[in-house]
């Protein structure tokens, strides 16, 4: 990350914003299918992910998009849908370790604790979408019954102890309806010594309305804020929180961490705007996909005041302060 960091960051000093296109990580969508009717998960025209069905690769093929990705990036994000509804997620996972990926993090909803064990030790970093602490919360923001809601914090529990030297980072979306619940993570966090990060939900790819004049969503993330300078391992600059709690206007570069979906095709600039979709197997490596397609389109986009969640504008803002991005690559 430290290497593209540079590159970026030196082709934007010499040439401008358009060449910031080395991406620091790619995120890697194996499936859109879940188990769970997330309130706040879809595209950036506000269409559930789940509705989105898309042909996915199969083994092989997933295989030789990895070829293509490592050549461009050594860290690689999986993500779905839940990934580890796929057979062969163990198969790809271990493919990915053996072709030279130095950093893998998967996403899960952590509705599997047995799927979550067996793939452990190809992962650095398991991420679990966790919004309350409080089962009878989960079954409503997720649409989950209450055997899934406990299975998730049984998954929790479970890695906090776990033997492997995977790193547990316990990801957060605030709602109006859970920003309370934001102090109980932090102190589940804390006291079990693992990561927390946090994003506001998203309608399409505005932030919820109310969450801008909520005086105590500005408070929960001012209490992230405290406890990070304290020493709380909370993934994101303090910039970062800064930039969500006030929804601040930001240059977006989408390609710092590009996004690849379950056909293997790339999504440009971005999954929320989608103005143009590429495969990767037409191409020999991401970077070379990614220069082609951004000669067709304007890049970085103008979009406004919006995407105001970890993987844009936790990124993107890096790039305002060398001294921050050093500090903060390393998490």
């Amino acid at each position: 990350m430290i290497t593209a960091y540079a590159k970026n960051y030196l082709a934007k000093k010499i040439h401008g914003p358009a060449y910031v296109t080395h991406p620091m990580l790619a995120s890697l969508y194996l499936t859109h299918r879940c188990n769970l009717a997330c309130v706040y998960c879809s595209d950036g025209n506000g269409t559930p992910f789940r509705e989105k069905q898309v042909a996915e690769l199969s083994t092989a093929e997933m295989c030789r998009v990895l070829d293509r990705i490592v050549k461009s990036v050594k860290v690689l994000d999986i993500t779905g849908g839940e990934p580890l509804l796929r057979d062969d997620i163990s198969k790809i996972l271990a493919y990915a370790r053996k072709i030279g990926f130095r950093k893998i993090i998967l996403n899960t909803n952590g509705t599997m604790p047995d799927r979550v064990t067996d793939v452990l030790k190809w992962v650095d970093t398991i991420s679990i979408s966790l919004d309350s602490l409080s089962p009878e919360r989960l079954m409503h923001l997720y649409g989950a019954s209450e055997d899934t809601a406990w299975d998730i914090l049984t998954t929790i529990e479970n890695l906090s102890t776990s033997e492997y030297r995977t790193r547990v980072l316990l990801s957060m979306v605030m709602m109006p309806d859970n920003i309370e619940d934001t102090y109980d993570i932090l102190d589940y966090c804390e006291r079990k010594r693992i990561s927390f990060t946090c994003s506001p939900a998203l309608k399409g790819i505005y932030a919820d309305e109310s969450l801008a004049h909520s005086e105590a969503y500005r408070n929960a993330i001012d209490a992230i804020i405290a406890r990070k300078k304290k020493g709380l391992h909370a993934v994101g600059s303090i910039a970062y929180y800064k930039l969500i709690r006030n929804f601040e206007r930001y240059q977006c570069y989408p390609m710092l961490m590009p996004v690849i979906n379950p056909g293997g095709r790339l999504y440009v600039p971005c999954l929320e705007i989608e103005q143009k979709m590429t495969s990767l197997m037409e191409y020999r490596s991401l970077h070379d996909a990614i220069k082609h397609s951004l000669t067709e389109i304007t890049y970085p986009p103008a979009c406004g005041n919006v995407c105001h969640i970890l993987c844009h504008a936790g990124l993107s803002i890096l790039y305002k302060n060398i001294f921050t991005a050093l500090k903060e690559i390393g998490i």
